[in-house]
C-alpha cells in the first residue's frame, strides 16, 4: 500500500482482526491485491470495506490480468460496508505476476501446482545452482577475466559436484512431475 496506510478496528464491519485504510484524497493512496490463478476462466471479482462518511465517493478499483487492464470499476465507500461487493465478472488468464523464479515457485506451492516439499527442494536447487554460478563468476572477475556461465565440472570439488547432480536431479524429477500434469 503506497503510502503505508495506518492498521485500524475502529469503524465496525470489517474482515477479518482489522483493516487498512486512507482517507478520501486524490487517488495517491493505492493498494495492489495479487492472487494466483490455477485455471483461466471468468471470476467474479469483489471487494469489502467498512463505510464511514471520511471514505471515498469514488474509490477506484483497477482490474489487471497479466499487466493488461480489463477495466476500472468506481465504488461509493461511505455505503454498503461490512459486506463481500461485486466489481464485475472478468475473462482471466491462469498464473501470477511474480517475476522473481523463486517467488514464482511459492506462489504456485501455495496455490497447490507443487508440493510443499518439492517446492523446497526445487528452491533449495535452485539457490544451490545459482550460488555455483556466483563464485564461478566471481573467480573470473578476480582473474581478470569475464564472467561467463560456462563451469567446467573438473572446477569443482567433489562435494560440489555430488550436490550439483542432486541439485540437476531435483530439477528433472520436477519438470517431469509438471510435465505429466500438463500434458496435452
Amino acid at each position: 500500500m503506497r503510502p503505508s496506510w495506518p492498521n485500524s478496528s475502529s469503524t465496525a464491519g470489517y474482515y477479518g482482526t482489522d483493516y487498512q485504510s486512507a482517507l478520501a484524497g486524490d487517488g495517491s493512496a493505492t493498494a495492489t491485491f495479487s492472487f494466483y490463478l490455477g485455471a483461466d476462466g471468468e471470476y467474479q471479482l469483489g471487494a469489502w470495506w467498512t463505510s464511514n462518511a471520511s471514505r471515498a465517493t469514488d474509490a477506484p478499483y483497477a482490474v489487471y490480468n497479466n499487466g493488461v487492464l480489463l477495466g476500472t470499476v468506481s465504488v461509493n465507500q461511505r455505503t454498503n460496508g461490512g459486506q463481500f461487493n461485486t466489481l464485475g465478472t472478468y475473462a482471466l488468464a491462469a498464473g501470477s505476476e511474480a517475476v522473481n523464479t523463486l517467488d514464482r515457485l511459492d506462489v504456485v506451492a501455495a496455490g497447490g501446482e507443487v508440493s510443499a516439499s518439492g517446492a523446497r527442494d526445487l528452491h533449495d536447487a535452485l539457490e544451490f545452482i545459482g550460488g555455483l554460478r556466483i563464485q564461478h563468476q566471481a573467480r573470473l572477475i578476480r582473474a581478470g577475466e569475464p564472467a561467463d556461465n560456462f563451469m567446467s565440472p573438473d572446477n569443482l570439488s567433489d562435494f560440489e559436484r555430488n550436490h550439483l547432480k542432486d541439485a540437476f536431479s531435483v530439477v528433472r524429477t520436477m519438470q517431469h512431475v509438471l510435465g505429466q500434469r500438463y500434458q496435452r
